[in-house]
């Protein structure tokens, strides 16, 4: 699904993917069920991600339990995402 996506959106944007812990690419190693059994840990892979890149002010874009990790994240911190239904880029790609 992403790959169609990204290119368009990196003309405008810096573009960070990244697989969640226990999916995709990632280390599967690095699951721990005690911090991954909510939807939290997910969200502080986000901030961890983002302090590692010295990256702030963001727009995330997820799709479905992403979506969900990065409304939660939007949730605990507010600041740390932009939410911008007007930008006619990221609209345009999702018609």
């Amino acid at each position: 699904m992403w790959h169609r996506i990204i290119p368009e959106l990196q003309k405008e944007y810096k573009v960070i993917t990244f697989d969640y812990t226990g999916a995709g690419l990632s280390d599967a190693s690095a699951y721990e069920e005690s911090r991954y059994a909510a939807i939290s840990g997910y969200s502080m892979d986000i901030v961890e991600i983002l302090d590692e890149m010295n990256t702030s002010n963001i727009h995330f874009i997820g799709h479905s339990v992403s979506g969900m990790i990065g409304g939660r994240r939007g949730c605990e911190a507010p600041r740390s995402l932009r939410i911008n239904n007007h930008d006619r880029t990221i609209r345009s790609l999702f018609k």
